[in-house]
């Protein structure tokens, strides 16, 4: 089982150390241990550049962007994975690689249906998951906003790519979010513009628990229903 994990975060200065990476290794520590048998990939998007659709058209000779490298080593991956990942923080609304990501495959996907009348999308079974988060404090406000302004929107477009989407819960059912815990998290020092935020990685770790739970209960169930 073929597992990727995108990190949406476009802050390059933060490196490994920022939150949408780190999350994705608390991804991959929880999926294997549940599902061992599974190799997870973790991308970040800080480390690729991912051009702009031109809406050309050349992608239709086969699938592939002839123009950017950078787009068909990511969309490999996701097409021939089985569980994805995508760890998202909140700008202005959303990072615009992950934009430009999903305008590419849009458009794969739309020339090859045009061209192949029966043709069936890679991302047909293949689940996804969305974690939306941001630097404000956690309150049933915050988190509907980031579910709303930040997941569900990804989570409409996996979905309209072919994947089935699994929920967090009843209040949350796109995806998992999450803010941080009160005003202390966010520390300012004179080396950045930007402040620092302190994430409380052990309840952040519990949300993830149960999302990957909740892919696991949906794995078997599909498994069942093949029998």
């Amino acid at each position: 089982m073929k597992i990727v994990c995108i990190s949406a975060s476009n802050t390059a200065y933060m490196g490994e150390n920022s939150a949408s990476t780190r999350v994705c290794r608390l991804i991959m520590k929880n999926v294997s241990s549940k599902i061992p048998e599974a190799s997870v990939r973790i991308i970040p998007l800080m480390n690729q550049k991912i051009s702009f659709c031109l809406l050309c058209g050349d992608c239709s000779e086969n699938g592939l962007c002839p123009y950017d490298e950078s787009f068909n080593y990511i969309f490999s991956h996701l097409k021939s994975a089985d569980i994805i990942f995508f760890v998202v923080p909140h700008y202005a609304p959303l990072p615009s690689k992950l934009l430009a990501l999903f305008e590419k495959i849009h458009e794969i996907l739309y020339g090859s249906l045009i061209k192949i009348p029966q043709f069936e999308s890679p991302f047909e079974n293949t689940y996804a998951l969305v974690i939306g988060h941001g630097d404000l404090v956690e309150s049933r406000e915050t988190l509907n906003y980031y579910h709303e302004a930040v997941i569900r929107p990804v989570a409409n477009t996996l979905a309209s790519f072919g994947c089935e989407i699994i929920g967090y819960s009843k209040e949350y059912p796109k995806g998992m979010p999450f803010g941080l815990m009160d005003e202390t998290c966010i520390q300012f020092s004179g080396d950045s513009v930007f402040p620092g935020f302190i994430h409380n990685w052990d309840i952040i770790e519990e949300r993830i628990n149960t999302l990957v739970d909740n892919l696991v209960s949906a794995v078997k169930v599909r498994a069942v229903n093949q029998i």
